[in-house]
């Protein structure tokens, strides 16, 4: 799947875990504004037999 912009997964703390939350993320030592999203970020298109 494709989702046409950077997509990145990593941890952060409990209190900032909320779907929607805005965050920085720290991207080869530069701040890039990030949010906190549910995954999957993009639809399956398959299913289980």
């Amino acid at each position: 799947p494709s989702l046409g912009a950077p997509c990145a997964m990593g941890y952060v703390a409990r209190e900032f875990a909320g779907v929607g939350t805005e965050v920085v993320a720290l991207v080869r030592g530069r701040a890039v504004p990030a949010r906190v999203a549910k995954t999957p970020f993009a639809p399956n298109r398959y299913f289980k037999a």
